[in-house]
């Protein structure tokens, strides 16, 4: 059984040690609906992880959970990578959705570059962190020309999500407070 606190503890040690390492969920399991996932990140976020990542489920040939899978109502790609995209508690869509939050997750937490701003914009507005990456896959779909140097162009896009975020849930008052400190951000990443 999965023990919350000392899950938490261990987490705590990690950061405090400054150590790297990633939290790695699956997505499509039996019983996880989409919301459960976003519960799941929601919380994993709150203890400022070094990194989370999501990956497709893989319904390999000989296993259990194949011969399980439509019990379960998991449909899944019977060739490699044996991905699944849909389960009786995931509909195929908010598989294809969890693809674009993960992005979403690289690109505002990961990366770093929008990091403090995404954590300080939870913290004052009270949005969750899964809401926040929701709003940017509405917000980056926006941009159908993609250049070459495309998460280089999101960087310098970064004020315009903020703003978008801000006006979206009613909290334009904090774009201004929090512009300074995601510019300061952005100057730094473009220097490396």
């Amino acid at each position: 059984m999965f023990d919350k606190k000392r899950f938490k503890k261990g987490i705590r040690a990690l950061n405090k040690l400054k150590l790297y390492y990633e939290i790695q969920l699956i997505d499509v399991l039996p019983y996880q609906s989409y919301e459960n996932l976003m519960d799941s990140l929601d919380w994993l976020y709150s203890l400022h992880p070094a990194k989370v990542v999501i990956f497709r489920l893989a319904v390999l040939a000989g296993t259990a959970l194949q011969e399980e899978a439509t019990d379960f109502g998991i449909e899944y790609d019977h060739s490699a990578p044996y991905s699944a995209y849909k389960s009786n508690a995931m509909t195929e869509d908010e598989v294809k959705k969890i693809g674009k939050l993960s992005y979403a997750m690289d690109r505002l937490y990961d990366s770093q570059v929008f990091q403090k701003t995404l954590l300080a914009f939870k913290k004052k507005s009270g949005v969750k962190i899964s809401t926040i990456f929701e709003d940017w896959v509405i917000w980056e779909s926006r941009f159908k020309n993609r250049p070459a140097d495309y998460p280089e162009f999101l960087n310098k896009k970064s004020p315009m999500f903020l703003e978008y975020l801000c006006r979206k849930h009613s909290k334009a008052y904090l774009y201004e407070e929090l512009l300074p400190g995601l510019l300061k951000g952005l100057w730094f990443t473009s220097i490396l």
